[in-house]
């Protein structure tokens, strides 16, 4: 899977992973928590640029939210997929950013739906669609 939600997860979750001291829990609060999210983008231009990803596709602040979500979702499962072990939930995530076909794999049927929903309301807004895998 090859999409605009994929590059979002993968740019917000890699820059926050390589550069806080508790990177699970950084990333998490970051993705769940719009006055963290605020904080890190002042402060991260990758953060920066998946942001205003998010806001061009023009979903309003609730559909934005819901992008988040589903990455704060994403990223859990993926934290248990790695036994909480951040070493290798970076490395995780690393390797997505060099296949992102391969996070296809790693989706919830929720997840899967969610992406496919969030997809069908960019398209009849006129923008980029999310594809679903």
């Amino acid at each position: 899977m090859r999409s605009l939600f994929t590059f979002l997860f993968l740019v917000a979750t890699s820059s926050t992973l390589q550069s806080w001291a508790d990177p699970a829990e950084e990333t998490s609060a970051f993705l769940k928590d719009p006055a963290a999210r605020q904080a890190v983008i002042q402060q991260d231009p990758d953060a920066r640029k998946a942001d205003q990803a998010v806001k061009q596709l023009g979903l309003g602040p609730k559909g934005e939210a819901r992008v988040y979500g589903l990455s704060a979702g994403i990223f859990e499962t993926l934290e248990k997929e790695n036994s909480g072990d951040a070493e290798r939930l970076t490395r995780t995530v690393n390797e997505l950013v060099r296949n992102p076909a391969s996070l296809e794999q790693k989706l919830t049927p929720d997840q899967k739906r969610e992406i496919e929903n969030l997809s069908k309301e960019i398209e009849t807004l006129g923008k980029t669609p999310l594809t679903a895998p």
